[in-house]
């Protein structure tokens, strides 16, 4: 009987261990695609901005090159998706952390409950 017990709590524990470093690998793959987001749309938005100031300013070379440079941004954060990428990794980590949590629960308080092999 004690020897299960101690078993179910060396499992819970590898468990606890497992999950504390997916969640914070999720985690981090969530602030990094956030920032790729940035990375990417703010540019993106800015030569947009100054592709049209260039255009009524008279200057349609200009215009067109930012326009494409802008377009060829809109595309790969339209391709890429990194906000909702981050949002992925930010729900899959979240699960990650409550099953941690629950482990240790369950290694902590559920085992030492009066739990029987039955």
């Amino acid at each position: 009987m004690n020897d299960l017990i101690t078993k179910l709590a060396d499992e819970a524990s590898r468990v606890e261990e497992d999950t504390e470093h997916s969640f914070k690998g999720h985690y981090n793959a969530a602030a990094r695609w956030a920032r790729y987001h940035l990375w990417i749309g703010l540019p993106a938005a800015l030569v947009a901005a100054v592709a049209g100031a260039a255009a009524f300013k008279g200057h349609p070379e200009w215009a067109g090159a930012l326009a494409l440079v802008s377009t060829a941004l809109t595309t790969v954060l339209t391709f890429l998706k990194p906000s909702e990428r981050a949002e992925i990794h930010k729900a899959v980590a979240g699960q990650y952390q409550a099953l941690r949590n629950q482990a240790r629960v369950f290694r902590e308080i559920g085992l030492l409950d009066g739990m029987t092999a039955e």
